[in-house]
């Protein structure tokens, strides 16, 4: 299974969206089976409605209508109606199958400044089936709050991350893997970003850092 996962830096106040979308094409025409960016890869500072929401994911589906194919293009703030969520979209087949919402941590910042609530978690466990695999998804604090160990284990646990401090493959099968793509940005040093793949033991696959493509395959 190829994988490609997109690392640059990314921030609650706004990222080079443009950047994420490029390289999820250019991801597809390696035939990349699975492709992921950090949390926040879509935002653009502010919480879409469901129409400016629904032209950015249009992008991402151009071109590449492979069998499958699994697309976690990272994160954005949605909002409906007074309240705003933070949202990672899940393609399979080049179909939006589901939205994975994040549990509350930052977002009530840009939630208040917006004059909207924002609702956390919901909806969903994280885990759905993808090519004869049980795949697990987590949003930043997910991770640190055993969202998913909670809900049994994966073949592949993914973090969509922006900036977690250890995170644990902690949902995974003997022979899983466990995916991390981190758009990390530190006020004092700059961009921390990074992406890596790990064994079910912890061990460290492939590995990236600053802005790029990490590129890697699994059985």
């Amino acid at each position: 299974m190829k994988l490609g996962l997109i690392y640059n830096q990314t921030s609650i106040t706004g990222s080079d969206v443009d950047f994420f979308v490029d390289r999820i094409l250019k991801l597809k025409k390696w035939n990349a089976e699975v492709i992921v960016c950090p949390e926040f890869a879509l935002n653009a500072g502010y919480p879409y409605g469901e129409e400016e929401a629904r032209a950015v994911l249009s992008r991402i589906e151009k071109g590449g209508n492979m069998r499958n194919r699994l697309i976690l293009p990272g994160t954005y703030l949605l909002k409906k109606g007074n309240y705003m969520f933070n949202v990672l979209p899940v393609f399979i087949n080049n179909k939006l199958i589901f939205y994975h919402k994040k549990t509350k941590n930052d977002e009530g910042i840009i939630a208040k400044k917006n004059k909207l609530e924002y609702i956390s978690g919901g909806g969903d466990d994280g885990k759905f089936m993808f090519n004869k695999r049980v795949v697990g998804v987590e949003i930043c604090r997910d991770n640190a709050m055993g969202k998913l160990k909670d809900n049994g284990q994966v073949n592949l646990q993914i973090l969509v991350d922006c900036g977690s401090q250890y995170p644990k493959a902690n949902a995974l099968v003997s022979g899983g893997y466990f995916l991390i793509c981190s758009g990390f940005n530190d006020n004092q040093f700059g961009n921390k970003a990074y992406a890596e793949v790990l064994d079910s033991r912890g061990k460290s696959l492939a590995y990236a850092r600053g802005r790029g493509i990490l590129k890697y395959e699994i059985k």
